[in-house]
């Protein structure tokens, strides 16, 4: 289905069929907010087409491109203060809810080995913006 995002496209017959089942997929338009916390749950996201704009006021502004993980920090420890995210095209997302994302990481299968890694990559680029971040203020 999503064959061309390599977190997703590993996953076949079956293991992508359940997988699937986990996922909510949302559309929203050029320009639009989008909010990994709202009043009664919490997402995170994998952009499956179009471009993403996260702007944090400590770490700065980042492009987030189809196939990436975004929301992750909002789903596991809430709203991260004074960040955004801002549709710059139109852009098809599948959502996660925490229980979802912790049936996927927990199943011991590809995907959730593909996740894994991408949660690891994630941690990475995070904890690179924050050196950068306290480099100038150096």
């Amino acid at each position: 289905m999503y064959t061309r995002i390599d977190m997703l496209s590993a996953v076949v017959g079956p293991e992508q069929e359940r997988m699937l089942q986990l996922f909510g997929e949302v559309w929203v338009e050029e320009g639009a907010i989008i909010e990994p916390v709202c009043s009664d749950h919490a997402y995170c996201f994998v952009l499956i087409d179009g471009f993403v704009r996260a702007r944090d006021e400590r770490l700065g502004t980042w492009l987030i491109a189809p196939g990436q993980l975004f929301g992750l920090e909002e789903l596991l420890v809430g709203v991260a203060p004074g960040r955004s995210y801002t549709a710059v095209t139109r852009c098809t997302l599948l959502n996660l809810t925490r229980d979802a994302l912790a049936k996927l990481v927990g199943a011991g299968d590809s995907f959730s080995q593909r996740i894994q890694i991408e949660l690891s990559s994630l941690a990475g680029q995070a904890a690179q913006r924050r050196v950068v971040l306290l480099a100038k203020n150096l």
